[in-house]
């Protein structure tokens, strides 16, 4: 980004355009957050500042990796750090007394429903692509993957927020990769995919109820500013004004678009929306240039993680999109995983190690 002639430069990308379009939009947000919607105040200056460094900090990494990360050591070692941090708080998890020790180490919120998508997905992808990984590592890898599914599937059952998107990845991950688990799961999933939303819904019929009312009440609120929003973090403190099943309390969407919509409006929702879609050519790229290994396996593993997290906050996207932006070299890997992070320039070729 800064060369030797101290001169800040950018790598030709397709996402760059939408991603410092997005920053605008939300900054114009952040402006007329300032103003006086409701007769209640909105949320403090310092939440709002939060609300809107979340968009910087994210587009800044964004930069940052999508001209620094020069080789897949990078990569392996985001990956074999995780996978061993996450290991370390996994496996106690299957104890309810080792789970209340490693908890008093463990930052709440830190091991939500995101944590869980990201450890399956990747230990599953690991074991079965890596082939450069000797047996035991892939054995011990498939037992990780194992224990995390027991835990979300069976002893937290009634979390479907924890066992939904894991198993969604992984359906987009074998089909990704073959089309005869495909055309299986879809055949499958043309007869049993009804039955298992209506079981689903009847079975937290409550919480879903209460979330379309919320959407509802949302709605009339965004009416007031549907183009820029109301600001980062500013809706949350107007939603007593509209009653919920007879209670006037704060409460939030639980569906990042429609947060997205409440805070930045139509164009910044649109921003942030286009910037994924430009990076999401990438990932077919991807998929199909990428080498047997790490980057065959973390190619897929962002399929699987996107595909699963459709419920997830959008500045996942961008963590995705990190991942993804298209390389430009003659090296197989540059076209997987890691070499899409330096955009389609010509300059700056990433080099095997």
């Amino acid at each position: 980004m800064i060369n030797n002639q101290r001169r800040i430069s950018l790598n030709k990308s397709r996402t760059f355009l939408p991603l410092l379009l997005m920053l605008a939009s939300a900054s114009l947000s952040f402006i007329v957050g300032q103003l006086s919607w409701f007769l209640v105040p909105g949320a403090s200056l310092s939440a709002q500042i939060g609300g809107l460094s979340i968009f910087f900090i994210c587009a800044f990494a964004f930069l940052l990796a999508a001209h620094y990360f020069r080789t897949i050591r990078w990569l392996e070692w985001a990956t074999w750090s995780f996978i061993i941090v996450g290991a370390l708080f996994v496996v106690p998890a299957l104890s309810p007394a080792l789970l209340r020790q490693v908890s008093r180490f463990v930052q709440v919120g830190s091991y939500s429903s995101q944590f869980w998508t990201w450890f399956i997905l990747l230990t599953f992808s690991q074991a079965w692509l890596n082939h450069k990984l000797p047996k035991w590592a892939r054995a011990t890898l498939l037992g990780l993957c194992a224990s995390a599914l027991y835990i979300v599937l069976v002893k937290e059952f009634d979390w479907k927020s924890g066992w939904i998107p894991p198993l969604v990845g992984l359906a987009a991950m074998l089909a990704l990769y073959s089309w005869k688990f495909l055309a299986l799961m879809g055949i499958g999933g043309f007869f049993a995919l009804p039955v298992v939303i209506a079981r689903l819904i009847a079975g937290d019929e409550y919480s879903y109820g209460t979330r379309v009312d919320a959407w509802i009440i949302l709605g009339e609120i965004i009416k007031v500013n549907p183009i820029l929003g109301l600001g980062p973090a500013n809706y949350y403190w107007f939603t007593p004004l509209y009653a919920i099943r007879g209670y006037s309390v704060e409460f939030n969407s639980h569906n990042q678009y429609i947060d997205l919509l409440a805070q930045v409006g139509i164009i910044g929702t649109f921003m942030v929306l286009w910037f994924f879609c430009r990076g999401s050519p990438s990932r077919m790229e991807a998929a199909q240039g990428c080498t047997r290994g790490l980057s065959q396996s973390f190619c897929l593993w962002c399929h699987g993680w996107a595909d699963g997290n459709g419920c997830r906050r959008y500045v996942r996207r961008l963590v995705l999109t990190v991942c993804l932006q298209r390389g430009h070299g003659g090296y197989a890997f540059q076209h997987s995983a890691l070499g899409l992070l330096r955009g389609t320039g010509s300059d700056g070729a990433i080099v095997p190690t």
